[in-house]
C-alpha cells in the first residue's frame, strides 16, 4: 500500500467514524425527544384526570342543586329487607321492594342483591337485560362515595 492510498484508507475510517458519531448523536437526541414526549403525555394525561374530576364534580354539585338524591352504600345497606329492598346498579340506587312478586328469579334469588352494589351479580346473570329501563321508574336516587354529603345526611 503507498501513502495515497494509506492516506485514503484513514480518511475513509475518519469519515465513517464521523459518521457512526452522528448517528450516535441523532439516536440520543431520538431517545431525549421520546423521554421528553413521554413527560409532556404524563402532564397532560394528569391534566385531562384533573380536569374530568373537576366536571365530574360539578355535574354532582349541579344535579344535588336540582333536587337528586345523594345515597351512600350506607344508606342502601339499611334497606335490606323483603318489605323495604333497596339495591344499586351502575350506580344508580333503586327500590325493588314492589318488583318482589315479579322477579322471574324469586324473591330469594333478587335478596342476594338487596342492601349492596349489585351490578357485578346482575350483570353476570342479566346481562342482555336492560336493567336500568326496567327498574327507571324504581329510581331512589344516585350512590355517592362514603363520606359524601347525602340527601339523608342533609335532612337529619
Amino acid at each position: 500500500m503507498n501513502m495515497n492510498e494509506l492516506q485514503e484508507a484513514m480518511q475513509l475510517i475518519d469519515r465513517e467514524t464521523k459518521e457512526k458519531q452522528r448517528k450516535l448523536e441523532i439516536q440520543r437526541q431520538l431517545e431525549e425527544d421520546r423521554a421528553r414526549e413521554r413527560e409532556v403525555k404524563a402532564i397532560l394525561e394528569k391534566e385531562r384526570k384533573l380536569r374530568e374530576a373537576e366536571e365530574q364534580k360539578f355535574a354532582l354539585e349541579k344535579k344535588q342543586s336540582q333536587g337528586e338524591n345523594y345515597l351512600t352504600l350506607e344508606d342502601v345497606k339499611q334497606h335490606n329487607q323483603k318489605s323495604d329492598a333497596w339495591m344499586v346498579y351502575n350506580g344508580v340506587v333503586y327500590d325493588v321492594t314492589n318488583y318482589m312478586g315479579r322477579h322471574p328469579g324469586g324473591v330469594a334469588n333478587l335478596m342476594k342483591g338487596v342492601g349492596i352494589d349489585a351490578t357485578a351479580l346482575i350483570n353476570s346473570t342479566h346481562s342482555w337485560i336492560n336493567v336500568s329501563y326496567l327498574l327507571s321508574k324504581n329510581k331512589v336516587g344516585v350512590l355517592v362515595p362514603k363520606g359524601a354529603k347525602t340527601s339523608l345526611s342533609q335532612k337529619k
